[in-house]
């Protein structure tokens, strides 16, 4: 949950503004659960433990530089320290495509930056350089996350990518760019399922972490965007509603 409100913090939509995170999220948890729109965390859960011992492979796919990456470098810590995760692969922009996505020079920075500060960012800063340097994390690069391909034409288009990700155990999405190349940001009405929505898309399990400020939202029940809309009709841009999705394909 602390990764999907990291996704707040969009410097693509601030003009500028400060949008730095002032107070302590894990305290505003339990009023904002009210807001994951669509949770499937259950589900995931049921996943990752499920997965063999040996072959627990996450695929990360960034999205904002900023507190939202050192949101995203915590699930990680979590998922490794807790065995859930085997190896860790973060993929980054090769450019800062959208203003504020998170580039390889970006995570370096971040974790060199968390590491001056000392105290509990130090310790972590720590414990992700030991993950990159002993091999369980890694980063990987490629063009084809900053061209404007849908996701469901990766397979023809970067096949390699798209076998390298088909070997994942889950691969994690975040944000609003990338909920939209897995959409091919069609306007889906609200209750398509997800794995619908996804169409040729399914190298493997797939995980959407986002806060919706934009775009195209799937998955939802019935009658679930007539209620929000009720209280605040910019409920699909305010970035106030949260989604934890996951498609199996099964």
């Amino acid at each position: 949950q602390v990764s999907v409100w990291g996704n707040r913090c969009d410097l693509s939509l601030s003009s500028g503004a400060d949008r730095t995170q002032e107070t302590d999220l894990l305290i505003s948890l339990d009023k904002l659960r009210s807001n994951i729109i669509e949770n499937n965390l259950d589900s995931l859960w049921q996943l990752l433990v499920a997965l063999p011992e040996d072959q627990r492979d996450i695929v990360l796919v960034l999205d904002n530089a900023g507190f939202e990456l050192v949101t995203d470098l915590c699930l990680m810590t979590f998922l490794t320290e807790a065995g859930l995760a085997t190896s860790v692969t973060l993929h980054p922009k090769t450019r800062p495509w959208f203003v504020s996505d998170t580039t390889h020079k970006d995570l370096v920075w971040t974790i060199d930056r968390c590491r001056e500060d000392g105290g509990s960012a130090g310790e972590m800063a720590n414990k992700w350089l030991t993950y990159l340097s002993d091999g369980r994390w890694k980063v990987s690069e490629n063009k084809f996350w900053t061209t404007d391909l849908d996701f469901a034409d990766m397979s023809q288009i970067e096949p390699e990518l798209y076998s390298q990700l088909s070997k994942a155990s889950l691969i994690i999405f975040k944000g609003d760019l990338n909920y939209r190349k897995l959409t091919g940001d069609f306007d889906w009405p609200t209750t398509t399922s997800f794995e619908c929505a996804l169409r040729s898309f399914s190298p493997a399990p797939v995980l959407a972490l986002r806060t919706a400020k934009g775009g195209p939202v799937v998955g939802l029940a019935p009658g679930v965007s007539e209620r929000i809309a009720d209280v605040t009709r910019s409920w699909n841009t305010s970035g106030d509603y949260g989604m934890i999705q996951l498609c199996t394909f099964s």
